[in-house]
């Protein structure tokens, strides 16, 4: 699914100032664009859990850093997941 953000920026503003008419950004295009971004972020908590795996095992600072930064990252990213209700992983 692609998004033109540009397009969408555009049209919220007209809507704010009253220019475009509402109901041209239907309940389905907010619901399939919120259920993408949440798949985006599900993957890249996915892909932070694996990044701070693998720096973990390194024998030197830079890796135990890189862990540390990835979990943490990924702990904010559960929590944005969570918050929303995401309580099945």
């Amino acid at each position: 699914m692609s998004i033109n953000h540009d397009w969408r920026h555009d049209l919220v503003a007209e809507m704010e100032q009253g220019i475009t008419d509402v109901n041209k950004y239907t309940w389905l295009d907010l619901a399939q664009e919120i259920l993408w971004m949440r798949r985006e972020i599900s993957e890249l908590r996915n892909a932070l859990v694996q990044t701070a795996i693998d720096c973990a095992t390194m024998d030197n600072s830079e890796g135990k850093l890189a862990a540390r930064v990835a979990q943490s990252a990924e702990e904010q990213l559960f929590r944005i997941l969570l918050e929303r209700g995401d309580h099945d992983e």
